[in-house]
């Protein structure tokens, strides 16, 4: 129930009409409460220790940088774009670290 509210209460947040330097504060805030709780997640609850958590991170925010500062785009329409960036980086890189067995199979010799 707590989790309902609170999403709720950031819904509303774009249209308060705050200034735009207090709305980019808290959009700020926001990403950093990401970071910490899934760094908790990761970290915290299962002892595992990986520094690829931030890369993934910092890509995602650096596509809402690039999207919202250079062309311009809302905040808000940059965060599928943000989530599906690290999303495919991360696809890309398991598929060569863990050596799909297809790509295994047809592409490296026996």
């Amino acid at each position: 129930m707590k989790f309902i509210a609170v999403a709720l209460a950031m819904g509303v947040v774009p249209f308060l009409g705050l200034p735009a330097f207090y709305e980019s504060f808290l959009y700020l805030i926001f990403h950093w409460v990401v970071l910490a709780t899934s760094w908790n997640i990761l970290s915290g609850y299962s002892g595992y220790f990986s520094f690829g958590h931030a890369a993934f991170f910092g890509c995602g925010v650096y596509t809402t940088a690039v999207l919202a500062g250079k062309l311009g785009w809302p905040f808000l329409w940059t965060l599928p774009l943000a989530a599906a960036l690290p999303a495919l980086l991360g696809v890309a890189l398991g598929a060569v670290i863990f050596r799909v067995r297809a790509c295994a199979e047809n592409c490296l010799p026996s």
